[in-house]
């Protein structure tokens, strides 16, 4: 009896532990540019294996094609004329007066005009999630608050961290980031 109820304490506790969440949003990525889609012409080892372990979408469908506008519709499940963000939020307004570049948003989590607080990464946060987010995030200048490690842009940072081709790739160094945020949580519940 005692060999049994080892391997019974170990699976009730594994059930009842809730699931890590690596959200992977693509930029510009189609279905026919991954290998777990059945494009064989394509070699994407890392993400195929990633999609036959977790949930992978067959059909998908933007809200709005604008990024800020979409991110904020995916991360509060309603549309952007419910919350409120019709358009990309950049940091700063270009020095050209004739530019048709929009009026900044500085914060739009803080700004009346928008609901993004009601968001399911706030939810998992205040329930003992340890939450992240890293690289393009444009829905603001820096952390909203609900996420405990931020490392994201807003579009205006380069793909290099330096020269081109002969500094880091921006790509690279947020999936370091990413690696060691996931191996510092692996012992609770992760977001990132």
């Amino acid at each position: 009896m005692g060999t049994l109820a080892a391997p019974l304490a170990y699976s009730q506790a594994v059930a009842a532990r809730p699931p890590n969440i690596l959200f992977l949003l693509f930029d510009k990525c189609r279905t026919d540019a991954i290998g777990a889609y059945g494009e064989r012409q394509v070699h994407t080892p890392n993400l195929d294996a990633l999609a036959a372990s977790g949930v992978r979408f067959h059909n998908c469908f933007t809200p709005q094609a604008l990024c800020g506008p979409a991110r904020a519709s995916i991360i509060t499940g309603v549309h952007p004329h419910t919350h409120g963000l019709r358009r990309n939020v950049y940091p700063t307004r270009p020095n050209n007066s004739n530019s048709n570049y929009p009026e900044a948003i500085p914060d739009p989590f803080r700004d009346a005009r928008f609901k993004l607080w009601d968001n399911f990464i706030y939810y998992l946060s205040n329930a003992g999630y340890a939450t992240g987010h890293i690289g393009k995030w444009h829905l603001g200048p820096g952390n909203p608050g609900f996420f405990d490690y931020f490392k994201s842009f807003n579009s205006t940072l380069r793909h290099w961290i330096g020269e081109p081709h002969q500094s880091r790739y921006r790509p690279d160094v947020h999936t370091d980031l990413g690696i060691s945020f996931i191996q510092r949580h692996a012992g609770e519940p992760f977001f990132l």
